[in-house]
């Protein structure tokens, strides 16, 4: 009985500690560039946002009750472009892409720790559109990107696991 209960409050442990872990942030999204070409219009959105320019340092997200979360950025673990799409308008193009973000909660006297587990965290929603826009900070002027999809995958920690030995 005290072996059981043993176990389950280092359970309990474990688990808090797992919020305040890493997670990854997955972001699909879409520009709107002015360029002569698709080609151009690519290159374009290659040299707007690139782990070169990106000054992401924190990002807010909201959950379900709208309550805001700012956490920090880690690293931007990979930006990928996908598509150009035109928009049927005169040298208008939409660059398709996708970022990968590192984050974790930003440990602040606002936010009480830990973090609940059944809080999904998502980028704050337009009130001029349907789908979130997204102001990313670069060192130039900001990219205002059309959020078209998103996700949150919490990673667990290396000491949650063990393994045990065969025999």
């Amino acid at each position: 009985m005290k072996i059981h209960l043993q176990k389950e409050q280092e359970a309990v442990k474990m688990m808090r500690h797992t919020y305040l872990e890493p997670a990854v942030l997955n972001v699909v999204f879409a520009l709107r560039i002015k360029a002569a070409s698709k080609a151009k219009a690519f290159e374009s959105a290659m040299c707007q946002l690139s782990e070169r320019n990106l000054s992401l340092d924190r990002i807010r997200l909201t959950d379900e009750q709208g309550k805001n979360i700012w956490f920090a950025v880690e690293r931007i673990e990979a930006i990928r472009w996908t598509a150009v799409v035109s928009t049927g308008f005169s040298h208008q193009f939409q660059v398709h892409g996708q970022i990968r973000l590192a984050i974790v909660p930003e440990r602040s006297a606002a936010i009480p720790l830990p973090l609940p587990p059944s809080s999904e965290y998502r980028l704050p929603g337009s009130k001029l559109s349907d789908m979130p826009v997204w102001v990313i900070p670069t060192v130039g002027e900001p990219a205002f990107a059309h959020v078209l999809g998103q996700s949150l995958e919490r990673r667990l920690p290396c000491s949650t696991f063990s393994l045990t030995s065969a025999v």
